[in-house]
């Protein structure tokens, strides 16, 4: 396969995170970011290191698609390790995923869709696959409208050590795990869908900007 670009034995850390409310911290060591409507170049990642041990995530995805990791390591920082909201076919391939917070780990949400985990290691760390978002303790802007649910998410013969949740979701769909050792909680789709409703309706006054609203062809 050809990539429109290839980057190698790279170390990323909070210098080439994003800016958050608190004043001189990062919010990750990587921000993956593509505005709506760019085109998509694909990237592969080789032996590069995403160091957020002094941020809040190692790497967060928005919209992003066509990004892939090969023998890359992932230190999660205060929040969590990876989030992804929204995008997909991001695939990880041969990576070690490395915890720093017993929260959210590798979390997955807004719709995303063609996440692959392959041949990787998790290391105090869980996978949480969230339909089409799910807060503890909070809520999200994406809670005020209907958005696709995330699909097609791959964990395959992937090694996790010391993971108390080792699989969460809040979605029927049965996520596709192979010869990695782990179970998967789901609950069912009325019941899902139930809660939406309520949740809405307490919420449906509420001005949700137009780039949180909209949902482009790309996610469907």
């Amino acid at each position: 396969m050809s990539y429109d670009r290839q980057v190698i034995n790279q170390k990323y850390t909070s210098n080439q995170g994003s800016l958050v409310l608190s004043p001189g911290l990062k919010e990750c060591a990587m921000n993956f970011y593509r505005n709506p409507g760019s085109p998509v170049l694909s990237v592969l990642y080789t032996n590069c290191v995403f160091d957020g041990a002094n941020t809040y995530w190692s790497a967060k995805f928005n919209l992003e698609y066509s990004q892939v990791f090969e023998g890359c390591k992932f230190i999660g920082g205060s929040v969590g390790i990876i989030d992804i909201c929204r995008g997909g076919n991001i695939q990880f391939k041969n990576c070690n995923f490395e915890s720093g917070s017993r929260t959210n780990q590798v979390r997955i949400r807004g719709g995303a869709k063609n996440i692959t985990f392959e041949d990787c290691n998790f290391k105090s760390s869980s996978i949480s696959v969230i339909n089409p978002v799910f807060t503890f303790g909070g809520w999200s802007l994406f809670d005020f409208f209907d958005r696709p649910f995330c699909r097609n998410i791959k964990i395959e013969n992937c090694n996790f050590v010391k993971s108390f949740f080792k699989g969460l979701t809040i979605y029927s769909e049965k996520i596709n795990i192979k010869n990695s050792g782990i179970g998967w909680f789901g609950l069912p789709m009325w019941l899902v869908n139930f809660y939406w409703k309520i949740k809405r309706r307490t919420l449906k006054d509420q001005t949700v900007p137009s780039s949180m609203a909209n949902v482009y062809q790309e996610e469907l």
